[in-house]
């Protein structure tokens, strides 16, 4: 009997070491296989609006060009992604372009939720002006990373180039390396066209919309974006780089409307 028990001790712990031994090896797959493990964990940002958790549907993303105000009217970006994240299952949210690093940060907190769930991630970006080249540039190291992860929609309204991100930008082990503050707002006359081209897997459709009559401020074509729209009014002249968004809003909240819902079928 005591012999039996010995065994069967000896047979008890030989289960819990193989147990354990598996833990330990799923543990160390995922974090090779976690394409975020560096970003670490959200911080909570002024520039903030979470509007949907989900574990199903799209993660999306929006940035715009100045602080998010509790008291004033809502951007354009924000009234799109808010209302196209309400009609399906999706995680969303807003961030202003100086909460950046935040942004990223929740995005990654996101995608890693749903890989670990073995769920399909497939991310919607979208943004105006400054916030525009911010959502480009996740965009691309996204791409590049070549990961699990899908950017299913990049949205650009009016995206700038700035002598802050042209100057800080570079592939690194985070999603997005703009940590340092904007000096002064340089800029130039030509658009950020640091995007990656569309080639149908990791990225799969990029809709630019631009205008030319702010003199300084504008965006421009983009060479690898699968649609460029000149957004223009009547008269010509009523349309500028602070209200391009305002002007381009029901095609962005269709564009985010059939991502939404395609992310969710497919």
């Amino acid at each position: 009997m005591t012999g039996q028990n010995g065994i069967g001790i000896l047979m008890r712990q030989a289960q819990l070491l193989l147990l354990a031994a598996l833990i330990f090896l799923s543990g160390c797959q995922e974090k090779e296989t976690d394409p975020f493990a560096d970003i670490g964990t959200v911080m909570p940002g002024a520039g903030e609006k979470v509007y949907r958790i989900s574990s199903q549907g799209v993660v999306m993303l929006g940035i715009t060009s100045h602080p998010l105000d509790d008291d004033g009217p809502l951007s354009a970006i924000h009234r799109a992604v808010k209302l196209a994240s309400s009609e399906a299952p999706c995680s969303a949210a807003v961030y202003d372009y100086s909460d950046r690093v935040n942004a990223a940060a929740w995005l990654a907190s996101e995608c890693n939720r749903r890989i670990r769930a073995g769920r399909v991630t497939r991310v919607v970006l979208v943004g105006h002006s400054i916030g525009a080249t911010a959502a480009g540039e996740i965009a691309r190291q996204l791409v590049e990373k070549k990961n699990s992860v899908q950017v299913f929609l990049l949205v650009t309204v009016d995206a700038i180039k700035s002598g802050a991100i042209s100057s800080t930008t570079g592939i690194t082990s985070t999603i997005l390396t703009l940590n340092n503050p904007i000096p002064g707002m340089k800029s130039y006359f030509t658009s950020y066209d640091g995007t990656p081209p569309v080639d149908g897997v990791r990225l799969v459709s990029h809709v630019n919309y631009y205008q030319g009559n702010t003199t300084i401020y504008h965006g421009c074509p983009m060479a690898g974006a699968s649609e460029n729209h000149l957004v223009t009014t009547v008269p010509v002249d009523a349309v500028n780089h602070g209200n391009v968004d305002d002007y381009a809003y029901p095609m962005i909240l269709g564009d985010l409307r059939v991502a939404v819902r395609k992310g969710m079928l497919q």
